[in-house]
């Protein structure tokens, strides 16, 4: 744990994190419904939300809705574990 921590305290203020730190993992939220995973979301700042590039989601319809509504300009992927999961499943 201490590691981390001054791992990170090298870096100082978020803009200097930002430009070393690239396709880093911002946030993870549980769960998919769109109210509950936007609230966090939307507390980012707005400026810092429309620099995000790629979003990593799952297949769930509600989660095309959170990332449209919080990340204008980003765009979606599907992971690849669902992907290979849906493969799999209309071969069986």
């Amino acid at each position: 744990m201490r590691q981390y921590k001054k791992s990170f305290s090298q870096f100082g203020s978020w803009q200097q994190k930002q430009q070393k730190i690239k396709g880093s993992i911002v946030v993870i939220i549980k769960g998919t419904q769109s109210d509950f995973v936007t609230e966090p979301l939307l507390k980012i700042d707005r400026k810092h939300r429309l620099k995000v590039k790629e979003i990593s989601l799952d297949m769930a319809g509600s989660m095309k809705r959170i990332a449209k509504r919080c990340f204008l300009h980003a765009s979606q992927v599907i992971d690849c574990f669902h992907v290979q999961k849906l493969a799999v499943e209309t071969f069986l």
